[in-house]
């Protein structure tokens, strides 16, 4: 009962703080978009029917029920996009902006580019997290990165819709938003996923597609050096008597079906010469 506790307690303030840095977003919306005079009608922190509602000038300011997310509302939102490029581009940037403001605010400078070299590295940054502000911080570099991918509904996906709606036209733009409806929600669930092997090894798949597209071959230790680790860690829980010997030989051949994937190229030789030795030590032990 009291894990149960514990547990509710700590989902509940995640949610808070979430909701918090969505407002933040949202609010370097409402600021750019005042700035640039957008017909901005209503200021959103979550979605669905509306707990709070308060009315400042002509903007109305909603607390929603659902706390997961948040939108500025624009008069005639579709239209004032298509005839406002430029400008609508510094709107939909300014949310973005705003996340990392308050991240370097937070961690400073240098703490932040390395953070978010590692958050774009798919690395998790979020375990050892020893105070609240630093969580806010990471979450809301998070949430910044997350709203430049060029899907829709996320900010980036705006700015790619209104290019192609100008240049392919409404069908293809249409096409577009479905596109990036149907992808990002699969990308949001894997990335709610607790972390696993199932999880990692998809990360580094990635990892390994976006190093072949960009030819940075020698990238690929990084990959290398993960399999090796994670097959010494295997073997030491093997040892331990931690796992049993159906789950190591199943973990261990899904590591290896990968590593057969992406040996081929003429990097990390010595990465790989390790890696089969401790292929050759898991045969001997059956």
């Amino acid at each position: 009962m009291v894990n149960f506790l514990k547990k509710t307690a700590r989902i509940s303030i995640s949610i808070f703080l979430l909701g918090f840095v969505v407002a933040i977003h949202e609010f370097g919306h409402l600021l750019a978009g005042l700035a640039i005079g957008a017909p901005i009608e209503s200021y959103n922190i979550g979605f669905g029917t509306t707990l709070l509602s308060i009315r400042i000038h002509d903007i109305m300011f909603n607390l929603n029920i659902i706390p997961l997310g948040g939108f500025v509302a624009i008069k005639d939102e579709y239209n004032y996009y298509s005839e406002n490029i430029f400008m609508t581009i510094i709107f939909l940037s300014a949310g973005i902006l705003f996340n990392f403001i308050l991240s370097v605010y937070i961690l400073g400078k240098t703490q932040f580019k390395r953070s978010f070299l590692n958050i774009i590295k798919f690395k998790n940054e979020f375990e050892n997290i020893d105070t609240v502000s630093k969580f806010i911080a990471l979450l809301s570099m998070f949430i910044g990165i997350l709203n430049i991918i060029p899907l829709y509904p996320l900010d980036g996906g705006k700015i790619i819709s209104l290019f192609i709606y100008h240049i392919f036209g409404e069908n293809i733009n249409n096409i577009f938003i479905i596109f990036g409806f149907l992808l990002l929600i699969p990308i949001l669930l894997f990335l709610n996923l607790p972390d696993s092997f199932f999880r990692r090894i998809i990360l580094h798949k990635i990892k390994f597609f976006i190093f072949k597209l960009l030819n940075k071959k020698h990238l690929y230790d990084e990959i290398y050096e993960y399999i090796k680790q994670e097959l010494i860690s295997l073997l030491i829980e093997k040892e331990k008597g931690n796992i049993s010997d159906k789950y190591f030989l199943k973990k261990t051949k899904k590591i290896l079906d990968f590593f057969k994937k992406i040996r081929n190229n003429d990097y990390s030789r010595l990465i790989q010469n390790d890696i089969f030795k401790i292929i050759k030590y898991i045969e001997t032990k059956g």
